[in-house]
């Protein structure tokens, strides 16, 4: 077996930008990659030169990653010269002599792989992106700096689906994959006034959709084979699948030495969990309400999923970064239980409890530990204030002309009030002083005189509020986008702003809109093949998917 390497047309002669087109020949076909880096063309004698696959750029983009992880760059081919170097091609072979291997989707019928199983598929081949195709994926700029990697996504609901969405909205190219009818999160409520989900389309924007029945052995094959193509931009993989039939690292690891896998379940040992569960565990809704209410007080924000999916991005990141400096892959679990017990426990509140033997008594609205309470005013509205430093008290005080006063209280209650312990000893008492000022005054002259004076503060509003003002602020990560199946649509961007920067958020796609794209592209499965896939149910497209 034999491997080819064309340089791109126009590629420089010395240091620089280039771009080239692997393709490593089987007996199944051919697959090609494509690398966007920096490598340095080398002057090696008169007739003698090649590629140096050093790269001076991205370790994420490295040549010889392909080859299952292998680290160590092809051979040099030998310089073409005169005409040639139009299209420079040469036969150059694999890392350490190897054979490049065509990971796809098996030929149907058994045949041997590398671990001596026999594996029954359909017939097709892992590929990189087309030579013309899907170039720009690979293109990096400032604000999306994950360009070039692809990352498969097999998740429902918050956490996994708005860890790749964050990734996503950084450049990744995130295949989300979906059982043919949609998961159980495609029809979530909040929805459009047609019945379409909002809360599906707007965790999953920025996404393209494959809609395939991986419960299938056949369609389980093909996921398997989407999640450990070749090439150093792919075998990254992000799912919350449960039971017999999902996918696991061992088995991936078995097909692509240097995979990624970072799977996101409930608890630790496979127990189901989710947000609302786990947070009535570590305790927080007893913490939370008014200070008469004996009954637990549930959030409404699934705090513990979104932290949950940033931290299945910070997974997918550290293992890229650990596969680009040795070559290996990484199999990742993240338990929703531990992410809420870590964010508790780093807050100190498990020491707290531990040492004083009870949990922390409501506070209702006051901030713990130190002053911040809300106020009524005089127009129906609530703002809360906050006095966290020195700097804060004092302009606080300013603003409500109540320094004298409080300059006054402290020695009677033996009190610093530029400290944050004796503000929040003394909470109630600061709480109503201060009253009888934010009552006699509506929310306008409130927020004007707090801003002059610098106060930390915010207004309370309602969602419907909270948007319209959003979309009236040019500066706001908030737009209405064209979303297809709902219309024109309230959706927000990333929030990472690069040097002032984000990249305007993109549509979420139709439930399997890239279905056969993807299959044909990444898979290389024929027209005909997807054809005898969609006859039996086993993938769908968006209008199948809608029925």
């Amino acid at each position: 077996m034999s491997s080819t390497l064309t340089a791109a047309r126009g590629a420089p002669r010395r240091s620089g930008s280039v771009r080239a087109t692997v393709t490593c020949a089987s007996h199944q076909g051919l697959c090609r990659i494509i690398y966007l880096g920096y490598k340095t063309y080398e002057q090696r004698g008169r007739d003698d030169g090649g590629w140096d696959a050093r790269r001076a750029g991205s370790a994420l983009f490295r040549p010889g990653g392909h080859h299952r992880g292998d680290s160590e760059p092809a051979a040099r081919p030998p310089r073409p010269r005169g005409p040639e170097r139009e299209q420079r091609t040469h036969q150059v072979t694999g890392p350490a002599g190897r054979r490049c291997p065509s990971r796809g989707v098996p030929r149907s019928g058994a045949r041997r792989g590398r671990t001596g199983r026999a594996r029954q598929g359909l017939r097709g081949r892992a590929r990189g992106v087309p030579r013309g195709q899907g170039a720009d994926l690979f293109v990096s700029t400032p604000d999306t700096p994950l360009a070039g990697l692809r990352i498969v996504e097999c998740a429902t609901f918050v956490a996994g689906p708005s860890g790749g969405m964050a990734l996503a909205q950084l450049g990744a190219e995130v295949i989300r994959v979906d059982l043919p009818q949609g998961g159980g999160d495609h029809g979530r409520w909040p929805v459009a006034p047609n019945g379409t989900s909002l809360y599906w389309n707007n965790l999953n924007k920025g996404k393209r959709s494959v809609a395939l029945d991986f419960r299938a052995p056949e369609g389980r094959e093909l996921l398997a084979a989407l999640a450990t193509a070749d090439g150093p931009a792919n075998g990254i993989y992000l799912d919350n699948v449960a039971g017999r039939t999902r996918l696991r690292y061992e088995e991936l690891a078995e097909r692509r030495r240097d995979v990624i896998h970072v799977h996101v379940q409930g608890k630790p040992d496979g127990k189901p969990a989710v947000d609302y569960t786990a947070n009535a565990e570590v305790g927080v809704p007893d913490m939370t309400g008014p200070q008469d209410h004996a009954a637990p007080v549930n959030h409404v924000l699934p705090a513990w999923d979104f932290l949950t999916g940033m931290t299945a991005a910070t997974g997918v990141l550290a293992a890229l970064h650990r596969r680009a400096a040795t070559g290996e892959g990484s199999g990742i679990t993240v338990a929703l239980s531990d992410v809420a017990l870590a964010a508790v426990g780093n807050l100190g509140w498990l020491a707290e409890a531990r040492l004083a033997g009870r949990g922390r008594p409501r506070h209702g609205n006051h901030t713990f530990g130190s002053f911040g309470v809300d106020f009524p005013t005089a127009d129906g509205r609530r703002v809360m204030v906050l006095a966290l430093t020195p700097g804060q008290w004092d302009a606080l005080c300013a603003a409500t002309g109540t320094t004298k006063v409080f300059t006054a209280l402290e020695p009677v209650f033996d009190a610093d009030l530029s400290t944050e312990s004796d503000r929040y000893r003394l909470r109630d008492t600061i709480e109503a002083i201060l009253r009888p000022w934010f009552e006699g005054r509506g929310l306008t002259e409130i927020g004007e005189r707090l801003d002059r004076a610098r106060v930390l503060w915010g207004p309370y509003r309602d969602t419907h509020e909270a948007a319209t003002l959003a979309l009236a602020d040019p500066g706001s990560i908030v737009t209405e986008i064209d979303q297809p199946g709902v219309g024109a649509m309230v959706a927000a961007a990333g929030p990472l702003r690069w040097s002032g920067s984000t990249q305007p958020p993109r549509p979420a796609p139709l439930l399997g809109t890239d279905t056969d794209e993807v299959l044909s592209r990444y898979l290389g499965l024929s027209a005909a093949e997807l054809g005898r896939l969609h006859d039996a149910g086993l993938v769908s497209g968006p209008t199948e998917s809608q029925h």
